[in-house]
């Protein structure tokens, strides 16, 4: 069995692929097959980034050589290197995970790339699931990775766990075996001080033993996922008519009425609320989530992932917490997001201005000039732009201070400081234990 390209090819075309991808490659036959696969089909602009942790010896040189072999096939290639003191201790698999995804969003918003391929193949699957069973995931934790999904307002495409594709680790490799392309086996993956190294040697077993199949595993996911794609629906719907959002100030207001639903639905629209307000990024989790929901029925007021959560005999009210807010950025950095809620775009490179929450000695003469509609705490999570210690612009309130009408007109269009709204059916911002 090997590599299907026209069955690639459909489900890219399926999805509305954009012409130009970033393609993650490690070197390994999943990422080198992925990589090849693509450039054979001559449809996409491709970016190869590759990461070099620098945790090993060697590290380097297999990133040159997943260069060279981008230079033989016409792929531009780069290489992005991940900065730290080699002093990590603890959870040095998810330290690196993290970086990883960072430094290609990075790459990314500098070149206005907007999708990100992923060579996650179905054995990566099976154990993905194995360890969130392990941990006692949920719903979604347990339908695992999805083919596509949104971070950061990137599109995650991980075309080989379409089922239709049908691409385990033994057809990556027989792909690249038959199309001369070679790869890299990485040391790290037969270092069994690592949970998946682990976890793949008791598949593998247990696949031997005839005691687990992996074929009935990947269908439990799939009904795992349409059943967790049912629940995003529910929420969805649920958002769209008993959730009002505030985008000028990025606050929620839940209605009662979510009360009167069952415990998953409360939790999952609770969940996207949260990520919203919060700007958060990260899974939440679901412990905490749960334990949230339920002292709410007792408790008036609580915070979890950075909001305030206040119930009403209306509803709740959310609201972003005072803590953990950015530190001041210059205009004209190249900066796409503020606190993971507000999307910035400027015209501007005014290097005197900065994008910093609004100062407490000016909230009270906002509350003014905003006619007391917002109160203190909300307006002290906001972004504002100052020029010499003064405030200046408030975006998202369209709000110039009048005091420097005579200095200067604000063209909006040049500063756009807007509320993120995320679609609930593709946000991944995924609860697990």
């Amino acid at each position: 069995m090997t590599l299907d390209i026209q069955k690639l090819a459909s489900f890219l075309d399926r999805i509305d692929t954009p012409s130009e991808i970033c393609v993650a490659v490690s070197g390994g036959r999943d990422s080198m097959a992925l990589l090849h696969a693509l450039h054979a089909l001559g449809q996409y602009t491709v970016h190869a980034l590759t990461v070099d942790h620098g945790l090993r010896e060697g590290s380097a040189k297999e990133a040159e050589t997943v260069k060279a072999n981008c230079e033989e096939w016409g792929i531009q290639h780069h290489t992005l290197q991940w900065s730290h003191n080699g002093k990590i201790d603890r959870g040095l698999q998810e330290q690196a995970r993290q970086a990883r995804y960072q430094l290609m969003f990075d790459y990314m918003d500098a070149s206005g790339i907007t999708a990100l391929c992923l060579a996650h193949q179905l054995d990566d699957q099976v154990e993905t699931f194995w360890m969130r069973l392990q941990r006692g995931s949920g719903l979604k934790g347990l339908s695992s990775m999805r083919p596509m999904s949104v971070r950061d307002n990137k599109t995650l495409i991980r075309p080989f766990l379409d089922h239709e594709l049908d691409v385990t680790r033994e057809v990556t490799t027989a792909y690249c075996e038959e199309k001369g392309v070679l790869f890299i086996d990485d040391p790290s993956n037969s270092n069994d001080n690592f949970e998946r190294v682990r976890v793949r040697e008791t598949l593998d077993q247990l696949y031997k033993e005839e005691t687990l199949s992996r074929e009935g595993v990947l269908r439990s996911i799939q009904r795992l996922e349409r059943h967790d794609r049912d629940l995003d629906y529910a929420a969805h719907k649920f958002i769209e008519e008993f959730v009002s959002f505030d985008l000028k100030i990025g606050t929620a207001f839940i209605q009662s009425y979510i009360n009167e639903q069952t415990f998953p639905l409360r939790r999952r629209v609770f969940d996207y609320v949260l990520a919203m307000v919060g700007g958060r990024q990260e899974p939440l989790l679901l412990s905490k989530l749960e334990d949230c929901i339920q002292r709410l029925d007792q408790e008036q007021k609580l915070t979890l992932a950075g909001c305030c959560i206040e119930r009403t005999e209306e509803g709740f009210s959310v609201l972003r917490e005072q803590r953990h807010l950015p530190e001041p950025i210059t205009v004209g950095e190249h900066v796409t997001n503020w606190d993971g809620r507000f999307d910035l775009s400027f015209m501007s490179t005014d290097k005197a201005s900065i994008i910093k929450t609004l100062d407490e000695k000016d909230v009270q003469e906002v509350i003014t000039l905003t006619d007391k509609v917002y109160t203190a705490v909300e307006l002290l999570t906001l972004p504002a732009l100052y020029n010499n210690e003064e405030w200046w612009v408030i975006p998202s309130l369209a709000l110039v201070n009048p005091k420097l009408d005579h200095k200067f007109t604000v063209d909006f269009s040049d500063i756009k400081i807007t509320f993120k709204v995320i679609d609930y059916l593709t946000y991944q911002g995924r609860v697990q234990t």
